[in-house]
């Protein structure tokens, strides 16, 4: 996993197996950022997801909390399930306090 933040988003890149794996998760991501409200750019180049996370809602398009904890839960993802995932984006965020 690749990870970068920005003053504006946070731009990950996650590298699966396969292609059917990356495109399992590239659903299970786009589902999960629609729930939060976010419609990220995401693209799937055969084992690879890449993508860049913003709340359009922000003023100067700043980095929020929010875009953070989804950034650090969606890389949980790549290697946990959705419930451990959570705990340690929170715990990632409680580092950075």
């Amino acid at each position: 996993m690749n990870q970068e933040a920005h003053n504006q988003y946070a731009r990950l890149e996650l590298q699966f197996y396969d292609f059917h794996e990356a495109l399992s998760k590239f659903n299970l991501i786009a589902k999960i950022c629609s729930q939060f409200g976010y419609t990220p750019e995401m693209f799937n180049v055969y084992n690879r997801i890449i993508l860049k996370l913003y709340t359009p809602q922000a003023d100067d398009k700043i980095l929020t909390l929010k875009d953070l904890y989804l950034s650090y839960f969606i890389d949980g993802l790549h290697s946990q399930n959705v419930e451990t995932a959570h705990e340690s984006a929170i715990e990632k965020l409680k580092s950075l306090e």
